[in-house]
């Protein structure tokens, strides 16, 4: 199911179901007391097979997943501009993930939360990145680019995290049970943080994802900090 919630500037008030195809520009929407737990900015996926969002996702807020929020389904694919949305207090500035399977390409910029600026990945979450996805100038407490939860599997993680900013972990944050079958090829560069410009690995005594031919170039401070 796709919902985008009330006072949309596109098809306002509307609910789709079964597996959706979204080709548009959402933008300036707000999830609040929409009855999802003020959840999904712009879009809200609950379960489905198939579901594609292309377009300009752009200037929605939500308490979680600013632009897009995925909760479940099955093959769900992102190919879109996700740009200057905000998670209010919450998790995912541009996309929330929440379980389920889903491939991710395109450009993830200007967004902010606490935790994942631009993409915030839930537990128990499958997930796969096209090798020209570009996270980039987003803005967190923990993960400015990226923040990947307990418990993920993925394809090799490619494309490019730069200029992201946050307090721990500039371009990426990992919790302390990411898988170490995750394995992390992604040129992750000028991030900036307290600790880990590049990557904050919180692993306290639990698994870390692999590191393989990934390349950190310029971040402040540099490589990947370790807790």
């Amino acid at each position: 199911m796709i919902r985008r919630p009330p006072r949309s500037t596109l098809f306002p008030y509307t609910t789709l179901f079964r597996s959706t195809v979204v080709s548009a520009w959402v933008h300036n929407n707000t999830a609040s007391g929409n009855g999802f737990g003020a959840n999904g900015g712009g879009i809200y996926i609950n379960s489905g097979v198939n579901n594609q969002i292309l377009g300009k996702i752009e200037a929605n807020s939500a308490t979680n997943g600013g632009g897009i929020y995925i909760l479940n389904g099955t093959s769900n694919q992102i190919s879109a501009i996700i740009d200057a949305n905000k998670a209010t207090g919450g998790n995912g500035g541009g996309i929330h993930i929440y379980g389920g399977t889903s491939f991710i390409s395109g450009e993830i910029k200007f967004n902010s939360a606490t935790n994942g600026g631009g993409i915030y990945i839930g537990s128990s979450t499958a997930i796969d990145f096209d090798a020209n996805i570009n996270i980039h100038h987003n803005t967190a407490y923990s993960g400015g680019g990226l923040y990947l939860s307990d418990n993920i599997t993925s394809a090799p993680l490619l494309g490019t995290v730069r200029n992201n900013t946050a307090t721990n972990g500039g371009g990426i944050y990992c919790e302390s049970t990411v898988n170490s079958n995750t394995d992390i090829q992604m040129t992750i560069s000028n991030n900036t943080a307290s600790l880990g410009g590049g990557m904050f690995m919180y692993t306290n005594a639990g698994t870390a994802p692999t590191i393989t031919n990934a390349m950190f170039i310029d971040n402040n401070p540099a490589g990947a900090y370790t807790n």
